[in-house]
């Protein structure tokens, strides 16, 4: 048993590594390579903005007291999936 959903084994899912970030689409248009390249770039300038937002609320309780930039190197890669306005951390 794979651990993709039923729907996500029928689709034909894309990797796409950008700027140490990875991006999970069902589809490669022109638009989704700029909305991955906006994104990219978001990501970048704001991931410690994002990271000092994750400490403010609740993250400490599980990982302990840290700054956001020792959060940042805890977390890893990102993975985005544009489509489902996710981010995760997973490595």
């Amino acid at each position: 048993m794979g651990l993709l959903s039923t729907e996500e084994q029928n689709t034909q899912i894309k990797k796409i590594e950008k700027n140490g970030i990875i991006f999970i689409t069902e589809t490669e248009t022109i638009e989704m390579k700029r909305r991955i390249d906006e994104l990219s770039k978001a990501y970048t300038t704001k991931k410690k903005e994002i990271a000092r937002f994750m400490l403010e609320n609740g993250i400490l309780e599980y990982y302990g007291d840290m700054t956001a930039e020792q959060l940042i190197q805890y977390l890893g890669r990102p993975t985005i999936r544009p489509e489902m306005d996710q981010i995760s951390y997973c490595e």
